[in-house]
């Protein structure tokens, strides 16, 4: 089984794409989603999005960092080469904030520039250099404790092989009264971020379209003029928890992923 998926991998080398199969074992998930991460680790995953790109993609969002209170706690995920965490590292008006940035995609410059900006605040800062999956909620809360705010502009759940559990760790990491921001792709011409669901004939809905249909919390759509060329495929929303106790989470698995070494991560799920 191990020859046949390094064989796998190889191959993948050269046609650059991964097909997962619709069955699959335990192991057979782990050893794709081993893969995935390596070719996350290796793509061109460093954004180098700043934050004025991030607010124009997510409106309201720099006018709500802005309300930010000391003590609160900033965490983006999917922070890409930390160029919109060190704009907030950089504002002497953001001063007292602790930042939480997760990135597999950073370089070492980047690295120091943004330890350099942290030293010089009065709030903390973590950085994580790996996979979401890889971090326990209690090393990002810990001293820090829950978020205030989470931003994922093109992060974690737009490349998760496991976004329900990753949406649940997101929601327990927030706040009662705090906010989630996010944009993610949901491309027509491609099986990005697409869920099979289990009682509608198969129809096909983009995850975030899924969370519109979760008790417990509200999700608004948000209008954005940031230029992309496939703009209208491109998502964005807000989350707020109104009833913690209410939330249920579809329980959705992987059914296929095709991601490329460019950094396209296209996958579709099933839910169960």
């Amino acid at each position: 089984m191990l020859l046949k998926y390094l064989i796998t991998f190889v191959s993948l080398l050269m046609v650059n794409i991964i097909s997962i199969p619709v069955s699959l074992s335990s192991q057979e998930v782990k050893l794709y989603s081993q893969i995935n991460e390596m070719i996350i680790e290796r793509g061109n995953f460093g954004e180098n999005r700043s934050l004025v790109d991030y607010s124009s993609m997510l409106p309201g969002l720099l006018d709500e960092i802005k309300t930010l209170k000391k003590g609160d706690h900033i965490i983006d995920a999917g922070a890409g080469n930390l160029i919109a965490v060190m704009d907030i590292l950089n504002d002497e008006n953001l001063q007292g904030l602790n930042i939480s940035a997760i990135s597999a995609g950073i370089d070492f410059d980047k690295i120091r520039l943004s330890k350099e900006l942290a030293e010089k605040r009065t709030g903390k800062y973590n950085l994580f250099e790996k996979m979401f999956n890889k971090i326990k909620d209690e090393e990002i809360t810990k001293d820090l404790g829950k978020a205030k705010l989470i931003m994922d502009v093109f992060g974690i759940l737009s490349y998760s092989i496991s976004p329900a559990k990753d949406l649940k760790r997101y929601l327990d990491l927030l706040k009662d009264d705090g906010l989630i921001y996010l944009v993610s792709s949901s491309l027509d011409h491609l099986p990005s971020s697409k869920v099979v669901l289990k009682d509608e004939k198969k129809s096909k809905i983009s995850i975030l379209k899924l969370l519109m249909q979760i008790p417990g919390i509200k999700v608004t759509p948000l209008d954005f003029s940031y230029d992309l060329s496939n703009q209208e495929h491109i998502e964005a929303v807000k989350i707020t928890i109104v009833d913690r106790d209410k939330i249920v989470i579809p329980n959705i698995i992987i059914n296929d992923l095709v991601t490329t070494f460019s950094g396209t991560g296209c996958r579709t799920f099933i839910e169960y």
